[in-house]
């Protein structure tokens, strides 16, 4: 690789992949027991905000895709979005009935039990969010109703576009504040309460995203970056032990203004480190790890339920250590590298 073509690759977005997505392992199987202590009240509130985070990084690279009027690119995303989402439901269901019944064979009781139905593989499919198989995927069906939305606001009112963005983001946050969207979506069921319930909570992020790309504010904080690091720093170690702006009374774990301006901080904190600046052997790294964190979003829920529900119950070993979301990022990280290498480019679409 030619250095002007590495020089063009963005490590600070790298960056937010790997951590982000090692945060989200940390959200679903870490018990945070101190979480007023210093450093984990910081990084509570970074597992808090992982999804979000994840938000704004996909509408502020993909910004470019919503102003072209061509309809092949809206496929293509909407392709490389919807093929993971119904193929792990897939996977999951085939993988977890499967361990259901050896377990049974070999006489261990067990919660991979032969329990699931057409029903739930179909709700997977559809809303990414069945309580039984993998429900981190209602953050790729709210994805995918982004994406749909902004491109269509593109499409048919260019010119007030960003207008009807930051409108609609302040109805979102109006929808929160007033109740009316936990008091819409809380009578659901799971499988529909999380994907529709987020809806709302989880449009500001995609507005920011698009918002920093329109008015370049991450390449103009990098003329100032050391002002940009230190008044962010700050924002993130207060607002990470005050909380100045109140939530929402109800929500589905995502509402509220100070989140929204927590997450904002922490991206141009990121993007205004200067990542490109450190040594080769820990760029090809962040690489590798950036590379693959999509893969360790789809994998790591499987892995860790195999771990905690068979392993640890029958070895008896204590869960929810910070250690032992290492172990489980490890090996999601290294199943989503062994799935990419299989030589089939339909493999590819599920870990990248």
């Amino acid at each position: 690789m030619s250095d002007k073509k590495s020089d063009k690759y963005n490590y600070s977005i790298a960056f937010m992949k790997f951590f982000f997505s090692f945060c989200v392992v940390c959200a679903h199987f870490w018990q945070m027991l101190s979480i007023d202590v210093f450093p984990v009240s910081i990084m509570g509130m970074m597992t808090n905000a992982a999804a979000p985070s994840f938000f704004v990084i996909s509408f502020y690279l993909t910004g470019k895709t919503y102003k072209s009027k061509e309809k092949s690119l809206l496929a293509n995303r909407l392709l490389r979005l919807s093929v993971p989402q119904i193929s792990w439901a897939v996977i999951y269901f085939t993988s977890f009935t499967a361990i259901g019944m050896i377990l049974n064979v070999i006489k261990i009781p067990n919660d991979f039990v032969i329990r699931f139905t057409k029903k739930d593989l179909l709700l997977q499919a559809l809303f990414g969010s069945d309580r039984y198989l993998c429900p981190q995927f209602w953050y790729q069906f709210v994805l995918i109703v982004f994406t749909i939305l902004i491109w269509c606001i593109y499409r048919f009112c260019e010119k007030y576009a960003v207008k009807i963005l930051i409108f609609l983001g302040l109805m979102a946050l109006f929808l929160q504040y007033s109740g009316i969207n936990y008091r819409l979506f809380c009578r659901f069921e799971f499988e529909f309460w999380y994907p529709l319930g987020r809806l709302a909570e989880s449009l500001p992020f995609a507005v920011v995203g698009v918002l920093l790309l329109h008015h370049a504010i991450p390449a103009k904080t990098r003329k100032h970056r050391y002002y940009a690091v230190f008044i962010t720093a700050l924002l993130i170690m207060i607002l990470s032990y005050i909380k100045i702006i109140p939530d929402p009374e109800y929500g589905f774990d995502y509402c509220g203004i100070q989140l929204i301006i927590f997450t904002i901080s922490v991206f141009i904190l990121f993007y205004a480190i200067p990542f490109e600046k450190i040594h080769e052997p820990l760029k090809l790294a962040l690489k590798v790890l950036s590379k693959y964190s999509f893969g360790v979003f789809c994998i790591h829920l499987g892995i860790g339920m195999i771990w905690e529900r068979i392993i640890c119950y029958y070895l008896n070993i204590n869960t929810g250590s910070f250690i032992e979301c290492v172990m489980i990022y490890s090996v999601s990280l290294a199943l989503a590298v062994l799935i990419y290498k299989i030589p089939v480019r339909f493999t590819k679409l599920l870990v990248t």
